[in-house]
């Protein structure tokens, strides 16, 4: 039987996960594949990153990962991992905002909502007038802002969806695409005939017709996917990279670290490419380009132009991790909560603070403190440009200034990425409607990552999971 040679180029969580998936898949279809993982770093995991320094467990990039959707929570039991998962803990469901000077929690309950100072009565009213929101004109790709606004008033979208926007993107809300960043709302707006609550309504009704019809079947338990719940916040006892060393453990296939890829080309019926060090180009006859669409834009420049314009015009924010740690005793506020953002009509320098060992416990020694702060983004690119020093002095300054933190850090370590966030801007669904008309010319090529269908990391275990199945039909023509 044919054995199929597949190159994964991008050893981050979207390469690892797509390998296993192949390599689980192509078991049960009885296909044999080899498989090997190509990384221009010496390491695997991309940005996903934990470090064990000075007692405190740093994240270089996402603190963890939502449970409300399957793709990760199978790709964790697959691996054997759900003794190591770390639920974030139940102080973690309070949320604050910065808003005209001050936190304010972020209302949990339709009569928190009413009571809170965070939007105008004025503000509240427009709220509650969203069920009257009609369907926009067929073919508009709005931006978030926009769509926002048209459903729940500006106030809100200044305050709100602004900082929903920063906090997932460190994006410009009146920049990025609604349809591409948050398809799930295009999908209520359907369903609502305009309206988001309708729909909501609609969905909370069905379910418990369901669950109700379930029971009167026997049946012990109903499912109507996650989409009316946000989910838990999870990571592991020792940080996300628990997940990257689980993926690296399973996967029966070479790895070439410190091996960036160049001179990508096609001939008969392989594809061909040179890693760095090798004698000779590397042979295979399935690509998986798993890496930033900059990154692939440059590997396939001169192998189809198109398809490397489209991806050279998938933007990217900068973005700064920085990490502080402090004597509990130091910091006054009570911490109670996941941390808080900060909308840009606030005109404050950093995106927004997590309060890290609030969320997960282990996190920083006995009676200290950690917190994570993100400063550049979309709307404020110089910050994520200063040098370390002015980067430390911004960070005390804001924070003296929105939690009351006065005392010096006592543990610093920060992560810099100028090139951290794709964003889905405005035009984004055409670009990937280009590469997807142009990859039709190149079977056997596939491409994945957090550049085109969702930047979390739930997003890139579902894609690896998509473009596997897509493998498995490619298989069965060879």
């Amino acid at each position: 039987m044919k054995v199929a040679r597949v190159a994964i180029i991008g050893g981050g969580i979207s390469g690892l996960a797509t390998a296993f998936a192949i390599q689980e898949k192509a078991k049960k279809l009885s296909k044999n594949v080899e498989l090997a993982i190509f990384e221009k770093e010496n390491r695997l995991g991309g940005t996903i990153k934990s470090e064990r320094i000075q007692g405190y467990l740093c994240e270089s990039g996402p603190t963890g990962f939502l449970d409300n959707k399957p793709d990760t929570p199978k790709l964790v039991g697959d691996l054997g991992l759900k003794n190591k998962l770390l639920p974030s803990n139940d102080a973690a469901r309070k949320r604050y905002l910065y808003i005209d000077g001050r936190l304010q929690q972020v209302p949990e309950s339709p009569p928190a909502f009413l009571s809170s100072k965070i939007l105008s009565f004025r503000g509240k009213l427009r709220i509650v007038g969203e069920i009257k929101s009609k369907n926009p004109p067929p073919g508009v790709d709005e931006s978030i802002f926009e769509f926002a606004s048209r459903h729940i008033g500006k106030e809100a979208a200044e305050k709100l969806i602004d900082a929903v926007t920063t906090g997932i993107f460190a994006g410009d809300a009146r920049k990025l695409s609604v349809k591409s960043c948050f398809p799930v709302m295009i999908e209520l707006e359907k369903e609502g005939s305009g309206s988001l609550v309708r729909a909501m309504f609609g969905r909370v009704r069905a379910k418990r017709k369901q669950k109700k019809e379930a029971g009167e079947t026997g049946a012990s338990e109903v499912s109507t996917g996650s989409e009316m719940g946000g989910g838990n916040l999870t990571s592991f006892d020792e940080g996300m990279e628990t997940l990257v060393a689980g993926l690296k453990e399973a996967i029966k296939g070479n790895f070439y670290l410190s091996k960036a890829c160049k001179g990508f080309e096609k001939g008969d019926g392989k594809y061909a490419f040179s890693a760095e060090g090798a004698e000779k180009p590397f042979e295979a006859d399935i690509v998986v380009l798993a890496i930033p669409s900059y990154a692939a834009a440059e590997l396939l420049e001169s192998f189809d132009e198109e398809m490397a314009k489209a991806l050279k015009e998938i933007p990217y924010a900068p973005i700064n991790v920085v990490n502080f740690g402090y004597p509990r005793q130091s910091v006054t506020h009570s911490l109670e909560g996941f941390g808080f953002l900060i909308p840009s009509r606030e005109k404050r320098e950093i995106l927004g603070t997590i309060w890290t060992t609030s969320v997960f416990g282990g996190t920083a020694p006995q009676n200290h403190v950690a917190l994570k702060t993100m400063i550049g983004g979309a709307q404020n690119p110089e910050a994520a440009a200063l040098d370390d020093r002015a980067t430390i002095e911004l960070v005390r300054k804001e924070l003296r200034k929105i939690m009351g933190i006065s005392a010096d850090p006592t543990f610093i370590k920060i992560y810099r990425y100028e090139k951290g966030i794709p964003q889905y801007v405005i035009g984004h669904g055409e670009r990937l409607g280009v590469l997807e008309k142009r990859l039709t010319g190149h079977p056997g090529l596939f491409l994945t990552g957090n550049a085109y269908l969702g930047i979390g990391v739930n997003d890139c275990t579902r894609n690896a999971s998509l473009v596997s199945d897509k493998i498995m039909e490619y298989l069965k023509t060879l």
